[in-house]
């Protein structure tokens, strides 16, 4: 759903989150922008706010955080063949939070 303005983060920024988090350096390729590609995105939840009242609860770091946590419990389902484990894959997913 996205956070508005005050929760905006550049590519680069979510790399280095990322490389914080993981204590490991990301190998990154940087390539000239397509016809197309979309440089800058913010989204405007202001709508969706006034009809639900949603609102961000979490920062882009919190989130990443708790993805990052969620991945370190469930790393085993990366390492198997998923088709065996198509339910508990789909039970796992239905954890990630559900955050932006």
């Amino acid at each position: 759903m996205g956070g508005g303005p005050e929760n905006t983060r550049s590519l680069l920024e979510l790399i280095a989150d990322i490389e914080d988090l993981t204590a490991r350096k990301l190998e990154t390729v940087f390539e000239p922008s397509r016809p197309g590609d979309q440089l800058v995105y913010v989204t405007d939840f202001r709508k969706l706010q006034r009809h639900i009242g949603w609102a961000p609860q979490h920062s882009p770091r919190e989130t990443l955080q708790q993805i990052h946590e969620w991945w370190k419990r469930n790393r085993q389902v990366f390492l198997r063949p998923v088709a065996a484990d198509a339910t508990r894959v789909s039970a796992l997913l239905q954890q990630l939070p559900r955050t932006a």
